[in-house]
């Protein structure tokens, strides 16, 4: 039974069950899950060797270790891209990607005052933020009166989205394995990312 999911806690039924179960944590164990701390380092301590818990980055597996007592392997997160080809860009291209959930921990508002500062000193800069999410329409508003920085919402061709861009920007708060970090590294593009969570593992 192969559980993957992004609540930590959630979905350990299986966990109780005489069947092998493993459950991949996608996510990080965080401060405020006060809930957890006293149940599930108990529940954990039970599992037999027929059950496992992994994570995707060594950053995650030491906040584990840390909140629920208990050591768990880490398998990283591979690319969707595998076959992505590298594209050289050229030397004038300025267009800035942002692939992610518009929400408070993936620290748009800098992420906007940012994307200002550059575009006033360079006329050629685009900034892109690819997807949807709470923030959306607030960012949207915000970044009104400014043409060249664009929060397209859910995207369709991310692939075309990666290949038309220049650089890779995730200044996020709080970041376990990102998948969009390594879909940009397969295209070849440079990221510049926040030092948090497993971003500079990746």
């Amino acid at each position: 039974f192969l559980i993957s999911t992004g609540n930590p806690g959630h979905w350990l039924t299986p966990f109780l069950l005489p069947i092998p179960a493993a459950q991949v944590l996608h996510t990080l164990v965080a401060d405020r899950a006060r809930w957890q701390r006293p149940v599930l380092p108990v529940l954990l301590s039970r599992l037999s060797e027929k059950h496992q818990l992994l994570t995707v980055s060594q950053f995650a597996a030491r906040q584990i270790e840390s909140h629920w007592k208990r050591a768990v392997p880490f398998i990283h997160n591979p690319t969707s891209y595998p076959d992505a080809p590298f594209i050289p860009h050229g030397p004038y291209s300025k267009r800035i990607l942002t692939a992610a959930h518009v929400i408070d921990y993936r620290n748009p508002f800098l992420w906007l005052n940012v994307a200002q500062r550059v575009c006033a000193k360079h006329p050629d800069a685009v900034f892109d933020w690819h997807g949807s999410g709470p923030l959306l329409d607030t960012m949207r508003m915000r970044a009104k009166g400014l043409p060249r920085v664009r929060f397209h919402g859910t995207s369709e061709d991310m692939q075309g989205a990666y290949a038309n861009a220049a650089i890779y920007f995730q200044p996020s708060l709080l970041e376990n394995h990102s998948l969009a970090v390594l879909e940009a590294m397969s295209y070849g593009l440079p990221c510049v990312v926040s030092d948090r969570g497993g971003l500079p593992e990746s």
